[in-house]
């Protein structure tokens, strides 16, 4: 059986799907677009925030991660068999699209099998030297972790956003489609002076304003990640 603690004492590489595509948008409802946000056209930054910012309230203010920006689907993948060739302490962070086979995750979550579902979705090999606890997903998509803490969406669209459009989850949000997740968010947030939701424009911000605790309480993928990013805390098997 693995081990949680799959690197040394160096800081651990994150490479994240996502960062380099979409572009803030121009027009819509004539008051939704300013020169401030014409200006934040940055999404690696953002995202490297966001995600810090994720991780700090996660608990893990004594060990942050370092975030790569993956970019695409597939130059994530690249960038992390690049960097764990190179013998870098290094994971991968990418989105499921779409649900995970119950066959990939029995028993303890170290154990699961990311890599078979991307085998069976992306038609992906997993990468030399590479083990399951490399690979972490988020289960559909980053969209579906905002549903766990939906008083924050709310407070970041502010006046106008519609909460009843988006689904009620107690227990687990990665049931939820990542489509429809995606649909509900730009319905919820059409009439916000925000605009409605895009990805590009408002994803990280969401991200940096949710609660993380309320996110692992209600993804499992997510508490299998967050609970291997924790310092200390390695237990052999």
């Amino acid at each position: 059986m693995a081990q949680w603690r799959i690197w040394g004492e160096s800081v651990v590489n994150i490479v994240i799907e996502g960062g380099t595509t979409g572009q803030p948008k121009r027009g819509g409802p004539g008051k939704h677009t300013n020169r401030k946000r014409n200006k934040r056209n940055d999404l690696p930054t953002d995202m490297r925030k966001a995600f810090q910012t994720f991780f700090i309230k996660a608990g893990l203010a004594g060990r942050l991660p370092a975030v790569v920006v993956g970019g695409s689907r597939g130059e994530a993948r690249q960038k992390f068999a690049s960097r764990l060739k190179q013998g870098e302490d290094v994971l991968l962070l990418v989105d499921s699209e779409g649900p995970v086979d119950a066959r990939h995750e029995q028993g303890d979550p170290k154990d699961w099998l990311p890599w078979e579902h991307l085998k069976k979705r992306d038609d992906w090999q997993k990468p030399k030297n590479a083990k399951n606890l490399h690979c972490h997903l988020m289960v559909e998509s980053m969209e579906n972790w905002f549903l766990a803490d939906q008083e924050a969406v709310e407070r970041y669209f502010g006046k106008g956003y519609k909460p009843e459009k988006l689904p009620s989850v107690e227990k687990n949000l990665e049931k939820q489609d990542r489509h429809s997740v995606n649909n509900c968010l730009k319905y919820a947030s059409n009439e916000t002076v925000k605009g409605e939701y895009d990805k590009g424009r408002h994803s990280f911000e969401i991200l940096a304003g949710i609660d993380p605790n309320q996110v692992i309480a209600r993804s499992q993928w997510a508490a299998r990640f967050i609970r291997h990013l924790k310092p200390h805390q390695e237990t052999a098997a």
